[in-house]
Parts: structure tokens; C-alpha cells; sequence
């Protein structure tokens, strides 16, 4: 449970229901066609950070500039997107970054930064799942198949929570492209015109 006093957040947002809620629908008005899976890896990345993103790779930079060379320019899709309640983990997306002249060298090392910087918390994506499941049993998520949930949570129970991929009509319909940066690390980044 989360409680805000003035500017101040006591306690786990991960652990609060209305948090979780208020993340998922944010994602839900620009991302519809989410499924259950997708909300996963919302909270996996929120939660445990780029450590599937293999930063640490030898070819992480040539992938980033491959894929960053691919990405077509488009500054209609937000530059970042919150992937945690209290905002210190973000989408940092490469088609609208590209598009304001962003350089992905620059890109690497702040993911880098992120890497080395951020802990992942196993408990913390395990309690926001949690509040998922109950968001939905509840009623309160309606357009995710009860079905569909329970057989995604029973996979995660058994497997420990293991890093996830987008759903194929996730994939599809939005091309995600991106890199998961700190927030704090933005203003960093480079040209934001």
C-alpha cells in the first residue's frame, strides 16, 4: 500500500492496487490491443529493469544501431513512457528520438548507465502481478479473458517469473522499438524539440 502526503509517496507503489490500475490504463489508452502478456512485460520492465534486455552484451550497440537505423522517424509516438507508479523506469522510444535528430551513441551509454544503476526487485513484480490478477477477477480490468490470465499466471508461478516478449498483436499493431532508460537520465539524452 501507497500513501501520498503533499509531494511525498510512503510506502511500496508496487503493493497498491489503484497504482497498478492507474499504470495499466495509462498504457491501455495509447496501447488497446494490450493482452495479459503484455501487461507482464509492463510490469517485468517496471519492476526488474533492462536486465533482459542483455545491455551487457558484446553486440548490444551494434543492435541498437541496427535497430535504431531502422526505426522510421515519428515524432506523433511519445519520447518515453512510464513503465513503473513512481516513474523511475521509462520506455524510451527510438522512432519519435530519431525523429528530433537523437544520436544513438549517446542512447547506449545512458543504457548502460541504467544497467549498472538500476536493481531489479523480483518481489516487486511479483506483488504487481498480483494486484493484476485481482484487478481483473475483480472486474475492474474487464477486457482481459479471465482464461487467458489464469493460465499466464500459473505459467509465471511455475517458472518463477521469467522475462516475457510482446504478444504477436502486440508486435504488429505498434512495432515496438525501444530501450528502457532511468528516467533521471533524459535530460541527457540529447534534442527533445
Amino acid at each position: 500500500m501507497a500513501f501520498v502526503i503533499g509531494q511525498f509517496k510512503l510506502g511500496n507503489s508496487w503493493r497498491s492496487p489503484s497504482e497498478i490500475l492507474n499504470l495499466i490504463v495509462g498504457h491501455l489508452h495509447r496501447y488497446p490491443l494490450m493482452e495479459a502478456k503484455d501487461v507482464y512485460l509492463l510490469l517485468f520492465q517496471g519492476a526488474m529493469g533492462p536486465v533482459r534486455m542483455d545491455y551487457g552484451g558484446l553486440d548490444f550497440e551494434k543492435r541498437l544501431f541496427d535497430e535504431f537505423t531502422l526505426a522510421k522517424a515519428d515524432e506523433s509516438i511519445p519520447l518515453w513512457e512510464n513503465l513503473r507508479p513512481d516513474g523511475e523506469i521509462v520506455r524510451f522510444n527510438l522512432a519519435p528520438y530519431k525523429g528530433r535528430g537523437g544520436d544513438p551513441g549517446t542512447l547506449s551509454t545512458l543504457c548502460l548507465w541504467t544497467l549498472s544503476s538500476f536493481k531489479g526487485n523480483l518481489d516487486d513484480l511479483k506483488e504487481s502481478w498480483k494486484a493484476f490478477t485481482r484487478l481483473c477477477q475483480d472486474g475492474r480490468l474487464s477486457k482481459f479473458k479471465p482464461d487467458e490470465v489464469t493460465r499466464l499466471d500459473e505459467y509465471l508461478n511455475k517458472h518463477n517469473f521469467p522475462a516475457q516478449n510482446h504478444s504477436d498483436a502486440y508486435r504488429a499493431a505498434y512495432h515496438p522499438a525501444y530501450r528502457l532508460l532511468r528516467r533521471e537520465f533524459l535530460n541527457l539524452a540529447g534534442p527533445s524539440k
